[in-house]
């Protein structure tokens, strides 16, 4: 079966459902069916593969590894971690530090930011840490990413602690 498949499903109990006098349900499932529009052709494991990895990708796990078993029984190849621009995380990292005060930036946000430090060598997290005003020298890999993350969420709890005053 194919998502299209799934589609004319969502698209049938929509109209039931507004039928019956559901419309606020009704008009959701509408919309999720045209909503999978882009991938009618897809066949429904391929699909429901892609959106898990959607979902560690907003988590900031890896979302290149296939979440279903292989054909075959065989074991996937090892995937090399696909390189990190510094440039492009410095400046994420940078936006979002300046951004954190707004009610805008989530902690989902910060944390999947944090997660996508964890590759990063000492000297490229220090040279980070730097950038949004971390001066004190930190020994460890996890000391530099726990305090840049604490760094963000002190600026956006700053934020809030002024709003309720």
């Amino acid at each position: 079966m194919n998502v299209s498949g799934l589609q004319q499903h969502l698209a049938d109990l929509a109209r039931l459902l507004e039928a019956s006098g559901a419309k606020p349900i009704a008009a959701d499932l509408t919309s999720i069916s045209e909503g999978l529009a882009p991938f009618k052709d897809a066949p429904l494991k391929e699909f429901a593969d892609f959106l898990g990895r959607a979902v560690a990708f907003t988590r900031g796990e890896t979302p290149d590894v296939p979440l279903s078993k292989p054909k075959g029984g065989g074991k996937t190849p090892a995937k090399k971690a696909p390189a990190v621009d510094h440039d492009a995380l410095a400046r994420e990292l940078h936006g979002l530090y300046e951004r954190a005060a707004s009610p805008d930036v989530t902690t989902d946000q910060i944390a999947g930011l944090i997660a996508r430090l964890a590759p990063l060598s000492v000297p490229k997290l220090t040279t980070l840490g730097q950038q949004i005003g971390i001066t004190a020298k930190k020994k460890t890999k996890q000391d530099l990413i726990d305090a840049i993350q604490q760094r963000i969420l002190t600026r956006k709890g700053s934020a809030l602690r002024s709003a309720m005053i």
